[in-house]
């Protein structure tokens, strides 16, 4: 289910039943709890992506220093970061935003500062923002 088309709805209740599951790594936790809180912000939920984001910095912060799982490799601070200032970025807080994605930027291992994926969501936050 792709969250561009426009099924905010069912996408947020697959991410919460998701966030359910007991056990679940904490950087797992961490980074479906940001993607919860950009999917409200995208729906225009303000209020509960403002709460959702508080609860995945929260998660985040608790998270720090623990090595994630090898299949979320591309995690780090700096990437959680990034996917932050994505958050503020729909939240309409740009200048936030793209001060929290640079922090993020600096902070990222150089090896994926020249990913597309990085690319796509620095374009996200701001347009004329880039990883060089």
């Amino acid at each position: 289910m792709s969250v561009s088309a426009g099924n905010y709805g069912e996408v947020v209740a697959l991410s919460d039943a998701a966030l359910a599951v007991p056990g679940a790594h904490p950087i797992v936790s961490a980074y479906g709890r940001m993607r919860r809180a950009e999917l409200l912000a995208a729906q225009g939920e303000m209020r509960g992506a403002q709460h959702a984001l508080a609860m995945a910095d929260a998660v985040a912060q608790a998270a720090d220093g623990i090595e994630p799982p090898a299949s979320m490799y591309w995690w780090s601070t700096g990437f959680g970061a990034v996917q932050r200032g994505g958050v503020l970025a729909l939240l309409g807080q740009t200048a936030e935003a793209v001060e929290e994605a640079t922090h993020g930027l600096a902070a990222m291992p150089t090896e994926h500062r020249e990913s597309e994926w990085l690319a796509s969501a620095l374009r996200r936050i701001d347009p004329d923002m880039s990883s060089t």
